[in-house]
């Protein structure tokens, strides 16, 4: 790096009479003007972390961003560890999304090898796992012959079709790169008949791994394959782990502040720290609601982002716009059945109601120290109910051949517990000063909170 380099980085007036090297990078000890010491040390200050990224970015230093390729996945590895993402279905994974995160200090947080259970079951999926509950119209209520969960880490008869390649994992200017699309079906279709396609477009940068995914329906109006027309229940992604040392799940909204419910415990903060997702999780429905936080006293935080091309999640884009889309859709029943033994209403009948569309933290079992074992953040478009046999009012025909909704994620590790400072009574929304506001096609109404700084409040139809 030249001298004029440094010069036009830094903003500083160095002369060639005062270096210091440190890691072969030459640095500026003092100015031309001789300057105090207070001015040196800002000086090395500025300039300490324009040597480190030369170090390890360029003039034979080594590449910030790299790839390992085997025969059936890849491994990117940046500043934060080592991302695995399958090819095809091993080890009792699936393809296309993150597999395996192995943060940069050595802790394996996520690892969905050879995990048991379903893509509910907390820890399993990994990072960016798309899937839903699936059923075929046999009768009026659910047949658990015809019902399924339909998911991307569930390779057989039912689950990942297969995997193709389509541009493949490289680094280029130092950007890693991958895409992969992934085939899902049930087992009333043939194998070149899928239901749905989920394309993965990856880019691995030195402090962040984005993956734009794309859900592509091919079943146009569940009409595809034999017995019954499809139908699709909970569609959604997920982000998981099963180490790392996090001991709660934090919501952030768009302006980095913790996400607050206004639907239910209005005002409360989305932060869990619970076990048993089997019998209480929560819910998160803050509009402005941006990134999932897994979080620990000692450790950097995982975080997971999830936006829609055109604005937050929550836009009436992405995945919320099916929901949306689906309102108006071939429902598999009027009513819920008793078919898993219980019937109930299943918190509204439309797909677009506000208490549908909400993020959902849960939480599996604690170590000794406090720290999870597992837990998972899924980021649905509506939710089903209680399980793939559950609620047939909210299972709706599939739409249109080709139709495609699009999310943006991101993951990175950050701050170390960010959110961890107690909550005061005096940052939450008050009662007396929410208003209630009935928007136009909304069924229900909801006590709105005073507006956000810095981001605009996106208009979004459907209920809430």
């Amino acid at each position: 790096m030249s001298l004029a380099s440094l010069r036009s980085r830094s903003g500083l007036a160095l002369t060639r009479t005062h270096w210091l090297v440190v890691g072969g990078v030459a640095l500026g000890h003092g100015t031309a003007s001789g300057a105090a010491e207070p001015r040196r040390r800002r000086t090395l200050g500025r300039l300490v972390p324009l040597a480190l990224l030369f170090v390890t970015a360029g003039c034979g230093g080594h590449a910030v961003v790299s790839v390992h390729t085997f025969s059936y996945g890849a491994t990117f590895r940046n500043l934060d560890g080592a991302w695995t993402i399958y090819t095809r279905c091993a080890n009792g994974a699936g393809p296309g999304y993150v597999v395996r995160v192995i943060r940069s200090d050595g802790a394996v947080v996520t690892d969905d090898q050879h995990r048991t259970g379903g893509s509910n079951k907390p820890g399993n999926g990994g990072l960016g796992e798309f899937g839903w509950h699936g059923a075929r119209r046999h009768g009026r209520t659910f047949d658990y012959d015809y019902a399924w969960t339909i998911d991307g880490r569930t390779c057989g008869s039912v689950g990942v079709d297969r995997a193709r390649i389509v541009a493949e994992p490289r680094v280029v200017d130092g950007v890693g790169r991958m895409t992969i699309d992934v085939f899902l079906k049930d087992n009333h279709v043939s194998p070149a008949q899928p239901l749905v396609r989920v394309r993965y477009r990856y880019r691995v940068r030195p402090r962040v791994v984005r993956a734009a995914i794309d859900v592509t329906e091919l079943c146009g109006d569940g009409r595809c394959g034999w017995k019954g027309r499809a139908f699709v229940k909970e569609p959604k992604l997920e982000a998981s782990i099963d180490g790392g040392g996090y001991t709660q799940m934090v919501v952030l909204d768009a302006n980095g502040e913790v996400a607050r419910n206004a639907i239910e415990h209005t005002g409360a903060p989305c932060v869990w720290s619970g076990t048993d997702a089997r019998t209480q999780t929560l819910q998160c429905d803050d509009d402005l609601r941006k990134t999932l936080r897994f979080e620990g006293p000692q450790v950097p935080a995982l975080n997971v982002s999830m936006t829609t091309p055109d604005g937050l999640w929550e836009s009436g884009r992405g995945l919320d716009g099916w929901a949306l889309a689906s309102r108006s859709r071939a429902e598999y029943a009027r009513s819920d059945s008793a078919l898993d033994g219980v019937r109930w209403g299943c918190k509204a009948h439309s797909t677009g109601s506000g208490v549908l569309r909400r993020w959902e933290l849960g939480g599996g079992a604690k170590h000794a120290d406090g720290t999870y074992a597992a837990a998972s953040a899924l980021f649905p478009a509506w939710e089903g109910g209680r399980g793939y046999g559950d609620c047939e009012p909210l299972s709706r025909a599939f739409g249109p051949r080709g139709e495609t909704w699009s999310v943006l994620a991101a993951y990175w590790f950050g701050p170390r517990r960010l959110s961890s400072r107690p909550f005061r009574l005096s940052r939450l929304v008050s009662p007396r000063r929410a208003r209630s506001v009935c928007r136009r096609g909304r069924r229900r109404c909801r006590p709105e909170p005073a507006p956000r700084r810095r981001v605009p409040a996106e208009g979004v139809a459907g209920e809430r």
